[in-house]
């Protein structure tokens, strides 16, 4: 299981613009990665957005240990 996130700016004109911070969290069997969630966020919150994918992946993890 792993998080991923990217930065992504979308333009619609020149010189402007809106950023978002997309967090994707993916379960991987060594050959296919299946995603389990994702979301998006203002470049704002990107920091938020990182602890709160950081979060449901360690939530994640703790509930398949204890199955």
């Amino acid at each position: 299981m792993h998080l991923r996130t990217e930065c992504v700016q979308l333009k619609s004109l020149p010189g402007s613009g809106s950023k978002f911070r997309i967090v994707e969290l993916l379960i991987c069997n060594g050959i296919n990665e299946y995603r389990v969630l994702n979301f998006q966020l203002e470049e704002k919150f990107s920091k938020e957005a990182n602890i709160l994918g950081n979060e449901f992946c360690r939530l994640i993890k703790d509930r398949v240990k204890k199955a």
